[in-house]
């Protein structure tokens, strides 16, 4: 996913650009980008040069400068070692507070000695600029060093070819796209972290800024910002371009080594191709590409790059349909203790094009023969052949990603719900019990799943034990957790099983769009999931604890209890003493939260997202009734609405707010768009007057901006009437309330029900 937020939506369409004669030719061409050519001449700045670019300011101020030559007729940039000064500032207030998160600030302001900027565009190649030609000198070893290293950098943490886009910019033509790189002396003049700011306007998120800090042990390379030029809410176009199926074996061998002829039908809309980027799995070997007439097709790809380029002749006609056939190698399989073989990549293990997009699946896995593909999809033939076991697997329903795993599995089958068949996968030792427990589990969630969402879409659902920590859901296909199958600590299974069922609708049946609206998938399964153990253990308290661990997780950093045995859910402070919880940043930012501390993507995009949806729930309740039927109805209609769609966070924003007919936007965006959480304090007293008794107080906001609204409800418990439920409207900094007359004093007075919002909670005295 990093690669594509850097290359974006190439402008694969454009009718201008050029092309390589032969593969010889382009070759020699790439390698051209590829050399730190910087031609015969060196210039000296004669005075300060300034180049502006979308929320970046570079000024040259004193030093030399080399223009980077590919050949006579092409330059691709230049590089600058001197004095210099930088500035960058986000237009986007959440891209301003990541910029704060990564430098304590909301601009960039940065003070630079080395820098490269590569562009074929030539507004950027400084052609109408004072500069004196420099007879002697060249550039020092240290410059032409960082130059390289940084395009180095760019390839083994982001899987980057620059060398490459930079060969797809002269072909397309009209180029725009600008890289910059520079070394930020301001913040350390030891170790200066290097800064990369890339423009590209055929892309979304057209803005980009990285940083990269190479003394820095771990994860040293971060997306500071990225972002697009226009509307922040406003989602990509529907691609027009995408792969619509997948069909072609894979061999693998009993030491997980694979071999793969994979054909992809690539949809155009009729449109000339001149290049497409793939994305595949660096574990990867591509050793051919091929149209559909078998003529090989140019492609360029480095060994650490994350993808590759594959480039059309010039006579070729366009077409609705590309056929291509890929071929490639890789030790792409890892076995496990019980003996059992799975993915090490689960997303790239085939060329993908685009962020998670659709598609249908016709494979014929060949194992060895005392092994077995488990595999997406319906298993429509299975034999053997020379001593090879042969599987084929169809996926008719389009579906964002595929799955398989090899090993020597024992398959337990059953009837659910609806009649849907459901297989378990295994090779756990203590199986029997776990499997009666997985299997209630999994039924029990079709079952709650079906009933208040829609139904089932698939008549079999397979689970398969994996060696991660983690599970993933396919279309009709579950990859579970071996703790799943082990341990079983009551009501943590229970919910992870639900989870992952609760993606056939959440992820599968309804989508997303990309990788900002991720929590679409993830906080909805893992609010399904709560709300399972609700619906199937109504009197174990489980639905509370799990929603006072969310809150403990995000607003306290965890808690002690988890780490004693004391609680089930959440995490233990010990776990999260290196999140940064709410100033990590909003929900709208996906996977780019756990840049840093990787369970910060977890406690954000499942957990706040599930806790948002929570307080959606509660604003939707019927007070008088405790009634909660209109949320279900406002997602009934969304899926109904969205079904095999991959809907964007404005999207849903606006579907809800035209289900209720009011405006929801102050919600999303103090929820989903930011990250404050509000203090509350309140006090209450019990007044009587002639009418009856009166329960009467006021609630103090605190930390959060003077136009934030929360509605609280509230409870009133009697010893002989029935309960009296209500809430209290906080806009800005306090609100009063007033609740009666009641013919009997209240017993007791709860605020914030059932933790509807989250927020800390006080009670004056």
């Amino acid at each position: 996913m990093a690669l594509v937020l850097l290359l974006g939506q190439l402008p694969w369409n454009v009718q201008a650009g050029r092309f390589p004669k032969s593969h010889t030719d382009l070759i020699s061409l790439y390698d051209s980008f590829k050399a730190l050519n910087t031609g015969p001449a060196i210039f000296s700045i004669s005075k300060p040069l300034s180049l502006r670019f979308p929320d970046f300011h570079i000024t040259l101020v004193s030093g030399k400068l080399a223009p980077i030559e590919v050949d006579p007729q092409i330059r691709s940039g230049f590089v600058f070692f001197g004095r210099g000064e930088a500035r960058f500032t986000p237009r986007h207030a959440v891209e301003r507070q990541q910029l704060r998160r990564f430098t304590g600030s909301d601009s960039l302001v940065g003070r630079f000695d080395w820098l490269v900027l590569r562009s074929i565009n030539d507004q950027y190649q400084l052609k109408n600029l004072s500069l004196i030609p420099e007879e002697d000198g060249g550039i020092p070893e240290q410059v032409t060093k960082f130059v390289t290293d940084s395009e180095t950098y760019l390839l083994k943490h982001r899987g980057f070819n620059l060398a490459s886009r930079m060969l797809t910019e002269w072909v397309l033509g009209d180029s725009k796209f600008v890289l910059v790189a520079f070394r930020n002396l301001a913040e350390d003049d030891r170790f200066p972290p290097i800064y990369y700011y890339a423009y590209d306007p055929y892309a979304h998120e057209s803005i980009r800024l990285f940083q990269h800090r190479p003394k820095r042990i771990g994860k040293p390379f971060y997306t500071v910002c990225s972002y697009p030029e226009g509307d922040y809410l406003a989602p990509p176009p529907k691609p027009t371009l995408r792969i619509t199926k997948y069909n072609g074996w894979l061999q693998i061998d009993n030491k997980g080594f694979v071999r793969a002829d994979l054909g992809a039908d690539v949809f155009t809309g009729g449109k000339k191709v001149k290049l497409l980027y793939f994305q595949l799995s660096n574990l990867l070997t591509l050793s051919a590409v091929k149209d559909e007439a078998g003529d090989s097709l140019h492609f360029i790809r480095e060994p650490e790059e994350s993808g590759f380029t594959v480039f059309f002749p010039d006579s070729a006609a366009p077409k609705d349909t590309l056929r291509l056939l890929f071929t490639y190698t890789g030790q792409l399989m890892e076995k496990n203790a019980e003996g059992n073989w799975f993915l090490k990549d689960r997303i790239y293990w085939h060329p993908r094009l685009g962020y998670y997009r659709r598609a249908k699946y016709k494979l014929i896995f060949k194992c060895p023969a005392n092994l077995q593909i488990v595999s997406l999809g319906r298993l429509v033939k299975d034999w053997y052949e020379n001593g090879w076991h042969l599987s084929y697997f169809i996926q008719d329903t389009p579906a964002k990603a595929s799955l398989f795993a090899m090993g020597n599995f024992t398959r337990d089958a059953f009837w659910g719900p609806d009649s849907v068949f459901i297989e378990i996968f295994s090779r756990s030792k203590n199986r029997d019990g776990a499997f009666r427990r997985i299997l209630a589990d999994v039924a029990n969630s079709l079952y709650f799943y079906s009933r208040y969402l829609a139904p089932y879409k698939f008549k079999t659902l397979k689970i398969v034990e994996a060696p991660r920590l983690d599970s993933q859901g396919f279309p009709g296909f579950i990859n579970l957790t071996w703790m799943s199958f082990s341990r079983q600590n009551q009501g943590v299974m229970e919910a992870l099983r639900s989870h992952e069922v609760a993606h056939q609708w959440w992820g599968n049946h309804v989508g997303w769009r990309t990788y900002r609206d991720q929590w679409l998938s993830e906080g909805f399964a893992e609010y399904m999931s709560a709300l399972y153990l609700a619906w199937a253990t109504p009197s174990s308290g489980l639905f509370h604890e799990i929603l006072r661990a969310w809150r403990d997780d995000i607003i306290e950093g965890g808690n002690i209890g988890v780490s004693l045995g004391l609680r089930r859910f959440g995490f233990s402070k010990q776990v999260l003493k290196n999140s940064e919880l709410k100033d990590t940043g909003p929900v709208y930012l996906g996977h780019r939260l756990g840049q840093k501390e990787p369970l910060d993507y977890y406690l954000f995009v499942y957990e706040k997202a599930a806790y948002i949806l929570h307080m959606l729930r509660y604003y939707l309740m019927d007070d008088k009734t405790g009634s909660d039927e209109k949320f279900w109805q406002l997602l009934r209609s969304f899926t109904d609405r969205y079904s095999d769609q991959e809907p964007s966070t404005y999207e849903f924003m606006q579907f809800v707010s035209d289900f209720l007919q009011e405006d929801m936007s102050w919600f999303f965006n103090q929820w989903i768009m930011n990250n404050d959480i509000p203090s509350f304090e309140y006090s209450y007293q019990t007044v009587r007057q002639p009418e009856g008794y009166f329960v009467v107080g006021d609630v103090i906001q605190k930390e959060v901006p003077g136009t934030f609204r929360a509605h609280v409800p509230v409870r009133i418990i009697f010893k002989q009437q029935p309960d009296w439920r209500g809430r209290i409207e906080v806009v800005g900094d306090s609100a009063g309330f007033r609740f009666g007359p009641f013919e009997e004093a209240p017993k007791a007075f709860e605020f914030n029900v059932d933790y509807a919002i989250l927020a800390k909670v006080k009670r004056r005295k």
